[in-house]
């Protein structure tokens, strides 16, 4: 549109033509604009603890699997999610949760209840899901202060001290409250003390690093020092994935580091999910006179979780196919979901910088 002010007194016919046709496109933009919106998805949303808003939902989506939330606190990523979509989030989110969140929001009473928060007499103390794990603190409605203010700076602290849950669980039963911690909360802690104590042992053993002498014969061809970093930087953090180039064959560093958890930590049982036609090439990598190792493809990987079980791996590494998609299958990603071991390996597939 012409600014004000500029239009001249008598406008040319071809002005006048191009004035209308955009008068006409705005009035099917108006009309567009007035249509309805399609309605929104609905959920089924049902309560499975009756008369409590901070607690189990069943939820079933359309076309969709029934789903399962725990809606904890009105934190942010509180809640919890049994389908894969959660599990798989970097968010600690779901349709799902959603759903439960917007049928809460959806009656002025419920909606009064969760801005309240909790109103349970005991306090507790979760995992919180997300990209990183954090834990959740969900103080009760008779917390002691002073339990209150030590959780806030013990549990927000960059690095958890390990005396932390036991110096707020003392506190509580000194002061007669009740502290609960869920069990998920001391799996994760001791990922993290683990990995710390792999940390410790290999500074002590590797006073070198990548060039210490007693890292020469992991593999039977020598390493190069970054191959090396690589191996060490597995056994450390324990869950990872290997991403480097091709050049520096990230399968060797797997088996190096695989060799490292063998010898010093007293891992004894390795399974090796990859392609169907890369199995060969994995057996002939295999150390001689090698014990403990499994080799599955993954294109059964839905159908083997009672093979899974019985090998019971400590490690498991996951080699992706040539062509990646290792998450897009549903049953896949839910499968490698069920994988027991706390120590994994990751492998992308070669093009994955593209």
């Amino acid at each position: 549109a012409a600014a004000a002010g500029s239009e001249p007194p008598a406008a040319k016919p071809g002005r006048r033509r191009r004035r209308a046709a955009d008068i006409e496109a705005q009035a099917v933009a108006d009309v567009e604009l007035q249509a309805p919106a399609p309605e929104a998805v609905l959920a089924d949303v049902r309560s499975l603890d009756e008369g409590i808003l901070f607690g189990h939902y069943a939820v079933l989506l359309p076309g969709d699997e029934p789903a399962e939330v725990n809606l904890r606190s009105g934190a942010a990523g509180a809640a919890l999610c049994t389908c894969l979509d959660f599990a798989l989030s970097e968010d600690a989110s779901c349709p799902h949760v959603q759903a439960v969140l917007a049928h809460v929001q959806a009656d002025p009473g419920r909606a009064a209840a969760w801005a309240a928060g909790p109103q349970a007499v005991a306090s507790r103390i979760g995992l919180q899901h997300a990209a990183t794990r954090r834990l959740l603190w969900l103080p009760g409605t008779e917390c002691p202060p002073a339990l209150a203010q030590l959780a806030q700076h013990l549990l927000t602290a960059q690095d958890l001290d390990d005396e932390a849950l036991p110096r707020l669980l003392r506190l509580a039963r000194e002061s007669g409250h009740d502290l609960q911690v869920d069990e998920a909360v001391w799996a994760h802690l001791a990922l993290q003390r683990d990995a710390r104590w792999r940390v410790h042992r290999l500074e002590a053993l590797l006073p070198q690093g990548p060039g210490s002498t007693a890292l020469a014969d992991l593999r039977p061809e020598p390493l190069l020092p970054l191959q090396l970093e690589g191996a060490l930087f597995a056994v450390c953090a324990g869950r990872c994935i290997l991403a480097d180039d091709a050049v520096l064959q990230p399968v060797q560093q797997a088996l190096a580091a695989a060799e490292l958890l063998r010898r010093h930590f007293g891992v004894e049982r390795v399974l090796v999910l990859a392609a169907g036609d890369a199995l060969e090439r994995w057996r002939r990598l295999l150390p001689a006179g090698a014990a403990g190792w499994s080799l599955l493809a993954l294109d059964h990987l839905a159908g083997d979780h009672e093979l899974h079980r019985q090998l019971a791996p400590e490690l498991v590494i996951v080699e992706e196919p040539a062509d990646g998609g290792l998450w897009v299958d549903a049953e896949r990603a839910a499968a490698l979901l069920r994988l027991p071991p706390a120590l994994a390996i990751v492998l992308p597939a070669a093009g994955w910088l593209d």
